[in-house]
C-alpha cells in the first residue's frame, strides 16, 4: 500500500512539475492555393512571402500543449505566371495581407520537456481553429485597388450574393519539430495548412457578369477588373452573357499556409527538471 501511495504521489508530482509556459517569436513564409495559384509546386514556391508573428504556449505535460498565436503574412497569385494559355488570357492577379489569431492543441509524439530529464527533441502535430482577416487587391492604372467592395462577380447586385466577409474562420493543422537548446530556450520548425470556408481569398470564384450590367450597378472599376481578357489582347472589354463563362471554380475553397521557424523562452523554475542525467537522450524518463 505504501508503495502504491508513493507511486501515486510521485506521478502527481511529475504531472504538476511538467507544466510550464513558453512564449516566443515566429518567422517564415506564407503561401496560398486557389484559383490564381500556379499549377506547379515550384512556381508556387516562387510566390511565397514573409510571415512574422508571436505565440504563447501552455504545456500541460511532456506530451500535450495548447498554443495561441498571432501571425501576419501576404499571399498572392497571378495568371501571367501560368503556362496555361487560358489562364494567361484570363489575366487576373491579386495580393492580400493575412492577419491571423489561432488557438490550437499540440501533441509531442516523442514527449518533450525543455531539459535533459526527458526527450529534448520531438516531432509534433497540431490542430485547432483560427480567425483571420484578408483583403484581396489588384494593381490597376498604377495603383492597388481593393476588390471586395467592387463586387466583381455581381456581389451586391439584385439577384446575386452579398459581398463576402473579409473576416473568416479557418482550421489550422500540420506538424513540426522542436528541440531544446537549454532549459530556457526551444527552437522549432513547423508547416501548417489552413483550411478556409471561403473561395474569395483571391476574389475569384464563380462566373463572369456582363460588362454593362456591372458598369451600371457597381461602377467602372468593377466592370474593368472583373474581366481583363480585353486588356490582355489590347482590345475593348468582352461583352459576355452573365453566368455563361466560368471565372473561377466555386467548388473548391481556398487554402493558405504558413511555414515557420520558431524560438521561445521557457518559463520554468530553476532546478525543477534537474536530474543526475547529464547527457541528452530520446525516449521515456529515466528518473522521476
Amino acid at each position: 500500500m505504501r508503495k502504491l501511495l508513493f507511486g501515486i504521489v510521485m506521478l502527481f508530482s511529475f504531472t504538476i512539475n511538467a507544466q510550464y509556459m513558453d512564449v516566443g517569436l515566429l518567422g517564415g513564409v506564407s503561401n496560398y492555393q486557389g484559383d490564381l495559384a500556379p499549377k506547379t509546386l515550384w512556381a508556387s514556391v516562387g510566390q511565397s512571402h514573409a510571415v512574422v508573428g508571436a505565440f504563447a504556449r501552455y504545456n500541460f505535460n511532456n506530451v500535450l500543449a495548447t498554443k495561441i498565436s498571432f501571425s501576419h503574412g501576404t499571399i498572392e497569385g497571378a495568371d501571367y505566371l501560368s503556362n496555361d494559355a487560358s489562364r494567361q488570357k484570363r489575366n487576373l492577379h491579386f495580393s492580400s495581407k493575412i492577419t491571423e489569431v489561432a488557438l490550437r492543441g499540440e501533441i509531442n509524439l516523442f514527449g518533450y520537456t525543455p531539459s535533459n530529464l526527458f526527450s529534448d527533441f520531438s516531432p509534433y502535430i497540431f490542430g485547432g481553429v483560427a480567425l483571420f482577416k484578408f483583403n484581396p487587391q489588384t494593381e490597376y492604372l498604377e495603383r492597388w485597388v481593393d476588390l471586395q467592395p467592387l463586387g466583381t462577380e455581381g456581389q451586391g447586385m439584385d439577384g446575386y450574393a452579398e459581398r463576402y466577409d473579409l473576416v473568416q474562420v479557418a482550421i489550422p493543422f500540420g506538424g513540426g519539430l522542436k528541440y531544446n537548446i537549454s532549459e530556457e530556450w526551444t527552437l522549432g520548425l513547423e508547416i501548417g495548412l489552413r483550411k478556409t470556408f471561403t473561395d474569395h481569398l483571391d476574389d475569384v470564384s464563380g462566373h463572369y457578369v456582363n460588362y454593362n450590367e456591372l458598369l451600371l450597378a457597381n461602377g467602372t472599376e468593377a466592370a474593368s477588373l472583373a474581366d481583363r481578357t480585353g486588356e490582355f489582347f489590347g482590345t475593348e472589354p468582352r461583352l459576355v452573357e452573365s453566368g455563361t463563362l466560368i471565372r473561377g471554380n466555386a467548388a473548391n475553397k481556398d487554402w493558405y499556409l504558413f511555414a515557420n521557424l520558431t524560438v521561445s523562452y521557457n518559463f520554468v523554475f530553476k532546478g525543477i527538471y534537474t536530474s543526475s542525467v547529464t547527457s541528452r537522450h530520446l525516449g521515456c524518463p529515466k528518473k522521476f
